[in-house]
């Protein structure tokens, strides 16, 4: 996923994604005070610098500074078409696979 996603096409993915997914993003960032957070507090699952977080912002979806219900279900994306659609408009990314810790659950019958 992330080396198509880091690759600059990510119309790939489209093949990871259902009929009916959903997606949004939320970046703590403020316009007024882009300082505020240190860089590792910023990522949208991955490496951003503080100069390039004016994309992300315009496309947050923080339901403590949207208020507006129509502004929420816009800036929620639906479909995977338009889920990838929105993901090739973000930022080129580079991702640093070796720094990912990964989480599996397991389930044993017994």
């Amino acid at each position: 996923y992330y080396s198509i996603y880091d690759s600059g096409d990510r119309q790939p993915l489209l093949d990871a994604y259902h009929d009916g997914a959903s997606l949004s993003i939320t970046t703590p960032y403020t316009s007024q005070n882009p300082s505020r957070f240190e860089p590792q507090q910023l990522c949208f699952c991955c490496l951003l610098f503080r100069s390039s977080l004016g994309e992300y912002y315009k496309d947050s979806r923080n339901l403590k500074r949207i208020k507006d219900s129509t502004m929420r279900f816009r800036l929620l994306k639906h479909t995977r078409l338009n889920v990838v659609a929105f993901l090739n408009e973000l930022p080129k990314t580079q991702h640093d696979i070796a720094s990912f810790t990964v989480d599996v659950n397991t389930y044993t019958v017994s």
